[in-house]
């Protein structure tokens, strides 16, 4: 037993390099996740790739992409598949249609404004958030999509990077110069940071920012404090 058990801790680790060679359709990578099948979706500048271990599977416009290059792409809570593409409007992923449902099929997409720099987020009780550089966001819920605009024109820094869902329908919007909840359409609170905050995560109810060379972090209570 252990001569087994030193054999075991000599196992090392095996990296494995896939490329164009290999079937991506694009060494330029955005991001990547993987859905509850198992399988590696791959954002790229010339398509989507579909990674089961094995092999790709290439989505384009053929396949209902609204553009090739995808540039941010995400899972929500029902596991469906969302893309961000580089130009044009934002779409998902029809499991049993196997291919992408872009504004011209679900109308309310339209709606949503990517503009400059664009984010989407899963929200916690259901749908999608994104949010835009013109400080505006959209909320898509139940096939209907919540348009709030013209909220925060009096601060330039207060360009939002990501909703955060505490409450349903109370929404947290964070700003690298602030916090600010938001509830059945109007502003309710504005917390200030005191600094600029940088790229932000969210999950388990926490909030990770970067500051400079800082990882900080806060915690999220269910009032939205």
């Amino acid at each position: 037993m252990l001569l087994f058990s030193s054999a075991g801790l000599c196992q090392s680790t095996q990296t494995f390099y896939y490329t164009t060679r290999d079937g991506l359709p694009s060494n330029s990578i955005y991001k990547s996740v993987l859905d509850k099948n198992g399988y590696l979706w791959i954002a790229t500048e010339n398509g989507l790739a579909r990674f089961d271990g094995r092999s790709f599977k290439i989505y384009t416009t053929v396949q209902g992409l609204p553009d090739n290059e995808i540039t941010d792409l995400f899972i929500d809570s029902s596991q469906t598949l969302w893309v961000m593409p580089f130009r044009k409007s934002v779409a998902y992923y029809d499991v049993h249609k196997d291919r992408f449902i872009t504004e011209e099929e679900d109308k309310e997409l339209a709606k949503i404004e990517q503009g400059n720099v664009p984010r989407g987020a899963t929200l916690e009780y259901g749908g999608v958030a994104f949010c835009n550089s013109e400080r505006n966001f959209f909320i898509y819920k139940k096939g209907k999509v919540i348009r709030y605009k013209n909220y925060l024109l009096a601060s330039k820094r207060a360009r939002p990077d990501r909703v955060i869902e505490y409450q349903p329908d109370h929404y947290m919007l964070i700003c690298p110069d602030s916090v600010r909840n938001f509830y059945e359409g109007r502003q309710i609170q504005s917390t200030p940071f005191g600094i600029l905050l940088g790229y932000t995560e969210y999950f388990n109810h926490t909030l990770y920012t970067l500051y400079n060379n800082e990882l900080r972090k806060f915690r999220v209570s269910p009032e939205g404090t």
